[in-house]
């Protein structure tokens, strides 16, 4: 009597099989120096962990991701984990099911990564929410960046509704901007397809993402063409978040609770620059693709380096 597979095995098969493909292509890819895997990176560790994370993965009906999504999705979801240099066995990625397609959604702590790894030179990413109150100096440089001199606030203040939000990046010891009036945060957010349901339930936390998503996004975008790989991935996966689905609260819900431990980056004042860990996301809408097709190499902008802010 022939035995009987149990879905459950099937599943595990069909994952297995298909990272193995992923590690034997970035392999092939490392060979023709294509593709480079960041040091200190095990890509054998991260498919492992994606391995067994994704074995409770499912869709917001309760299916298990594997059993819906395409082998396409799943593959390329993998493929940008490792290009990208994410494990999501530290919370730097999630795997989410929407439909048919497996989507990689990273998290504040994998967006610091891509960017560290995509730019040499970054120490710090972080954000601070503008509240009713508060009292912000912005100062334009004759380089025409403009720069937060300033930032006084109170505790009673986080009370008051969000009237904005800036991202700070530090690159070679210079603050790097990026300052969004809270018009402009919802206008970012109308572009997107979803509800908005997400941005009501964590306000705070959505405008940090959506100001540091965009100053990351900059930074990327402007890299040399050494960071080529980086550079699509971060973008195809970026367009894959904040579809017209539930599943990307419950990836900001583990980001909220990942970060209860942890204190809001202070504000700027005249004694120095903060630190934080950041909390990320815009998006950049890019067409996905396959991750066996050859994507030609796009000149990309270099970043102009602009004078030391006066903090």
């Amino acid at each position: 009597m022939d035995s009987v597979v149990k879905p459950e095995n099937q599943v595990a098969f069909v994952e297995k099989t298909i990272a193995d493909k992923v590690m034997s292509r970035v392999r092939a890819l490392e060979e023709q120096q294509r593709v480079v895997v960041p040091p200190n990176y095990s890509a054998e560790n991260a498919l492992q962990s994606a391995y067994l994370i994704l074995q409770g993965v499912t869709d917001k009906e309760g299916k298990n991701a594997l059993q819906v999504c395409t082998p396409d999705t799943v593959a390329n979801a993998l493929f940008d984990m490792v290009v990208q240099g994410l494990n999501p066995q530290k919370k730097q990625c999630y795997f989410i099911a929407r439909g048919n397609k497996l989507c990689l959604d990273r998290s504040y702590f994998g967006d610091q990564a891509v960017l560290k790894r995509a730019v040499p030179g970054i120490t710090e990413v972080f954000a601070n929410v503008i509240y009713k109150g508060d009292n912000v100096v912005l100062k334009q440089e004759k380089s025409g960046r403009i720069i937060v001199e300033s930032h006084e606030t109170k505790f009673e203040n986080r009370d008051n509704d969000i009237t904005g939000a800036y991202s700070i990046i530090i690159k070679d010891g210079v603050a790097y901007y990026e300052v969004m009036t809270m018009k402009e945060i919802q206008a970012s957010w109308n572009k997107r397809s979803n509800s908005g349901q997400v941005q009501k339930d964590f306000p705070q936390e959505m405008a940090k993402r959506t100001v540091i998503r965009r100053g990351v996004k900059n930074f990327i975008n402007a890299s040399d063409d050494s960071n080529l790989d980086v550079s699509e991935s971060y973008n195809r996966t970026t367009s894959d978040e904040f579809e017209n689905t539930g599943e990307v609260v419950e990836s900001v819900k583990k980001e909220v609770v990942e970060k209860t431990a942890k204190v809001d980056a202070p504000v700027l004042n005249p004694s120095g620059a903060p630190h934080e860990e950041p909390v990320i996301v815009d998006q950049v809408p890019e067409g996905q693709t396959s991750l066996f097709e050859q994507q030609g190499a796009k000149e990309q902008p270099a970043t102009q380096k602009p004078q030391r802010p006066s903090l």
